[in-house]
């Protein structure tokens, strides 16, 4: 029997998990095990392949920043939904960088019309102007 996955699980990853369920049964709670079946499926966790909401940053004019809210596709790095701030477009001129907080974290963000060979091989998180 051949397995098809989304996350490229080979057959015998599945015939190893198959074993994991038969041994560990009788010790765990179905919710343990549900945890530890995804994470054997798949080890980064299911937020490279969800929508989840970021916070998207603008820096203007030497250090004037504008934060809202955004939403991120992880699996395809586009950052969508940007929040418009109205109180500020007036005030700023040149724009100095753009990046996104995940958990902490600031990535950068570049629109789609200044990638050179398209979001996907660029590995950066974009988003469509």
């Amino acid at each position: 029997m051949n397995a098809v996955c989304q996350n490229n699980v080979t057959n015998d990853e599945i015939s190893s998990l198959i074993l994991l369920v038969d041994s560990s049964l009788d010790d765990r709670t179905d919710t343990e095990f549900a945890k530890d079946f995804a994470l054997l499926i798949d080890p980064q966790g299911s937020k490279h392949n969800s929508i989840i909401e970021a916070e998207f940053t603008s820096i203007w004019d030497g250090g004037f920043a504008v934060t809202t809210g955004c939403k991120v596709n992880m699996a395809t790095k586009e950052v969508f939904d940007i929040e418009v701030s109205t109180e500020v477009a007036d005030m700023v001129n040149n724009l100095d960088e753009e990046y996104i907080t995940i958990d902490g974290e600031n990535y950068p963000v570049v629109s789609d019309e200044y990638m050179e060979n398209g979001p996907e091989e660029q590995g950066s998180y974009w988003y469509k102007k």
